[in-house]
């Protein structure tokens, strides 16, 4: 008897204990949205620094001409001549900015609007206004006008030209307008500016240039037997052979032979002809493989005149670009050149800029400034025939990486941070305290029924709710479904961070995990290797070099596992994924 009752004080002293220890584990109920966060003691502030992974930066940047345009990079931007590599900062002068730069990117690469890259560590980064552009003015191109070409309509960025705008045939019209007066002739002229940058960092990339003549009625069904092609021979403008432009010879303008020039501040300046009143002025760009032409209905694959080898192909119909998180699927032929009338001070004329690549192509960047020739005509008031939007520049930060949760706070749970694997990326906008915040689920590794999103200054927004059970945790199993863009608030006292309700509450990043590690890591995307997050069970200290003293002294502990076998193999989140057609 008194063995049986021994047993049962027993048992109810082990049942006291765990009541006991679960109401210690569950007294946290979460943050409550309505109340302002306390700021974080010194104590909490070293805790939560010790798991950053990213580095805060400023950036000053000041120029001679206000609105000169500078992006910054993480690697060297440029793959064959094109800018195939996302900035990281855009802004226009003057700049004052901050920026988080991840742990594992060792060098800055600086880029202006008129194609001089800097490079630099990793440090706050001060440009004055002393600092000179690449290209000279002269009495024949002012400094004013060199900065609207390489600032606004043609700048060293990716997609100038975009969307609905690439449909667009702005080649010259020769007719009168409300600000011209009546005349039956116009004259022209050319003037090689730049090749925007295309050689930078190779030498072989070179393109030439022609133009050509054709009635305006017939634009939107244009062929090559309606077009008079023009080259240079002995000097002089003259009609040539299309045969002539595909082999390369009687060119107008070739970027290898003008471009040291021009940095020396000597444009070469050629009259075109005189031309009559009805007809449209097109140009031809050849780069290193078939010529591209300004008008788009002669860039389709029926255009059986012009040698196609696969390289620079135009079956691009139907091939899907990507803008960030956005896409525009092709649907017809496009322009690969574009011309904008431009007014400044006492100068009003044209800038033609040339792509020296199809749509489809692996390092097609869309700049559209791979040639720039300053187009000027008497009448001077003669305009494309279809104008396209200037490309639309907003001061940004752009950040992206991989938000590993552990969603049994404050417990301890088993430290393998795939509770919720969240793929993110965060476009602030500077001038607008707004951003645009992409969030995809990669995986999920629990029991709770947790709900996923950002606080921001106005309170909580969910992305995924009813996040439960196990997927791409034990393998890569399941592809990812499509990740959702929602557009948020900042200010600078609440940035926008990430929170997770296991249903207790909502636990945000400002909170210290009083345990041993957070209840969210933050992994910055790296272009080498993107993070692959642990397999169910097994703890991240397990499967990568996660000591503090390491961490700190190896800010690229991320991109390599210490053991492969206890990481997920898999495929890069959407918005990195490459297009079948884009793969050579």
């Amino acid at each position: 008897m008194r063995s049986q009752i021994w047993k049962q004080m027993v048992w109810v002293f082990c049942l006291l204990f765990l009541m006991e220890s679960c109401v210690k584990h569950d007294i946290y109920q979460g943050e409550d949205p309505s109340v302002y966060p306390q700021e974080p003691t010194k104590e909490e502030e070293d805790y939560i620094a010790q798991f950053e992974n990213f580095e805060n930066i400023q950036v000053n940047i000041s120029s001679q001409h206000e609105g000169t345009l500078y992006s910054i990079y993480y690697e060297y931007p440029y793959e064959e001549g094109s800018l195939v590599k996302d900035p990281y900062l855009i802004g226009k002068t003057p700049i004052h900015m901050a920026l988080e730069v991840p742990t594992h990117v060792k060098k800055l690469y600086i880029l202006r609007g008129d194609g001089e890259l800097i490079e630099s560590d990793v440090k706050d980064i001060t440009i004055g206004s002393g600092t000179k552009s690449s290209l000279r003015a002269t009495n024949a191109i002012s400094d004013e006008v060199l900065h609207l070409i390489n600032n606004k309509y043609f700048p060293e960025k990716s997609y100038n030209v975009k969307s609905e705008d690439l449909y667009r045939c702005s080649d010259l019209k020769i007719t009168e307008t409300v600000f011209t007066s009546s005349f039956e002739k116009a004259d022209i002229w050319l003037t090689y500016i730049s090749d925007g940058g295309m050689s930078k960092g190779n030498s072989n990339m070179h393109g030439k240039i022609w133009f050509y003549t054709y009635p305006s009625e017939k634009m939107e069904n244009l062929t090559l037997d309606d077009c008079t092609f023009y080259g240079k021979t002995n000097g002089a403008i003259q009609v040539t052979d299309f045969n002539t432009i595909n082999q390369g010879d009687n060119y107008i303008f070739y970027s290898k032979e003008e471009q040291p020039k021009a940095q020396a501040g000597e444009y070469t300046r050629i009259p075109l002809g005189r031309f009559d009143k009805g007809l449209n002025v097109g140009f031809v760009y050849r780069g290193t493989d078939r010529p591209q032409f300004s008008t788009p209905a002669l860039n389709g694959p029926d255009n059986n005149k012009v040698p196609d080898n696969g390289t620079f192909s135009h079956n691009y119909v139907g091939h899907t670009l990507k803008y960030g998180n956005s896409s525009f699927k092709i649907e017809k032929n496009v322009a690969n050149g574009f011309i904008h009338h431009i007014q400044e001070g006492d100068f009003e004329g044209n800038v033609l800029g040339m792509e020296n690549r199809c749509p489809n192509y692996r390092a097609y960047d869309g700049d559209y400034n791979d040639m720039l020739c300053l187009i000027e005509s008497n009448p001077v008031a003669i305009e494309p025939a279809e104008p396209v939007t200037p490309p639309v520049i907003e001061s940004q930060t752009n950040k992206k990486g991989f938000l590993l949760f552990e969603d049994n706070y404050p417990n301890q749970g088993d430290f393998d941070f795939n509770d919720a694997v969240i793929y993110y990326s965060i476009t602030a906008y500077t001038d607008k305290s707004t951003a645009d915040v992409y969030a995809q689920l990669l995986a999920k590794g629990c029991t709770f029924h947790n709900q996923f999103g950002f606080k921001d200054a106005n309170g909580l927004t969910p992305f995924f709710s009813d996040v439960n059970g196990y997927v791409n945790v034990r393998k890569f199993d399941k592809e990812p479904e499509s990740g959702i863009t929602k557009t948020l608030t900042y200010s600078a006292t609440q940035l926008i961070m990430p929170y997770i309700d296991n249903g207790k509450g909502p636990v945000s990043k400002n909170v210290k995990n009083t345990d041993l590690y957070p209840y969210v890591l933050d992994i910055p995307y790296s272009e080498n290797q993107p993070f692959r997050w642990c397999i169910e069970n097994k703890s991240i200290d397990e499967a990568y070099n996660f000591d503090q003293d390491y961490r700190k002294a190896h800010g690229d502990w991320y991109e390599t596992p210490k053991d492969e076998s206890l990481v997920i193999q898999f495929t890069t989140p959407d918005e990195e994924k490459k297009d079948p057609e884009n793969k050579e």
